[in-house]
């Protein structure tokens, strides 16, 4: 088993952003996945003045590129404001 360890320094009012694998493995009906890149530029792209504005804009995002597609997995997004 392999366990990552990282100490990070967060500025005031800073974002964090928790999703489950199902997130980056929505698939569209073309069976595309939905990816770590779309999430980034969702992320980034996001309104960072609320978690909830946040976590609606990410949940928008996957649900237009799903579309009516069958989802194959849970879809867990937490959004933490420090």
């Amino acid at each position: 088993m392999v366990i990552f360890t990282a100490i990070t320094v967060l500025e005031m009012i800073c974002l964090i952003i928790l999703t489950s694998d199902g997130v980056v493995e929505a698939v569209n009906h073309d069976h595309v996945l939905f990816g770590f890149d779309r999430l980034e530029t969702a992320v980034q792209t996001g309104p960072t003045t609320t978690v909830f504005e946040m976590l609606t804009h990410i949940l928008t995002q996957v649900s237009n590129f799903v579309g009516d597609a069958e989802p194959h997995d849970d879809l867990t997004i937490v959004v933490v404001q420090i």
